[in-house]
């Protein structure tokens, strides 16, 4: 008989499944008539009862003791190997920025006269913006001094100093763990 007509005998022999009556009688009657499939048969047959006749072996001692300390070395072995390409991973790109950001010094290192004036005078240029700032704020509040009298300004800190005080209070109040009663 041809390989593929043996397959579901084959399947049948070696299933741990119970057969139908009609798959049983199917296959006693293919093994009646092939030899190839009957000496599969004995020959699992003859594995089944050497399976089960043989005795369970008992693992040496201090087997889970050996098996957990190598567990431990394998974990251990892998984290080094990480932190190794972590590493080598994070020097190669600090040798990378570092290569680029030498090409691109290289002007700087060559004739660093115009990039030292250049921040000089946009240093130059925040301090007087900040001067300038300073000084029209001074001149908005002495017009407004002289403009508002000082019963208003005491009434305007009030309602100030009032709404920061409130606001405090609500974050704290806010913020403060509150135990839920069941």
């Amino acid at each position: 008989m041809a390989k593929y007509n043996h397959l579901p005998f084959e399947d049948w022999l070696f299933s741990e499944q119970p057969l139908t009556v009609k798959e049983t009688v199917d296959l006693q009657d293919h093994l009646k008539g092939c030899e190839s499939c009957r000496q599969l048969s004995e020959a699992w047959i003859g594995v089944e009862d050497q399976l089960k006749g043989a005795p369970v072996v008992a693992p040496a001692p201090g087997f889970s003791q050996r098996w957990q300390a190598r567990l431990a070395l394998d974990k251990q072995k892998r984290f080094r190997k990480q932190v190794a390409v972590v590493l080598s991973t994070g020097l190669l790109m600090v040798v990378l920025v570092s290569f680029f950001l030498a090409i691109m010094a290289l002007p700087l290192i060559q004739n660093p006269w115009p990039y030292i004036l250049t921040t000089v005078y946009r240093y130059t240029v925040i301090l007087s913006s900040i001067n300038y700032t300073a000084t029209a704020v001074t001149r908005i509040l002495r017009t407004l001094s002289e403009i508002i009298p000082p019963t208003l300004w005491v009434g305007i800190t009030l309602a100030l100093g009032s709404l920061g005080l409130l606001w405090v209070i609500s974050l704290r109040k806010l913020s403060m763990n509150r135990r839920v009663v069941r």
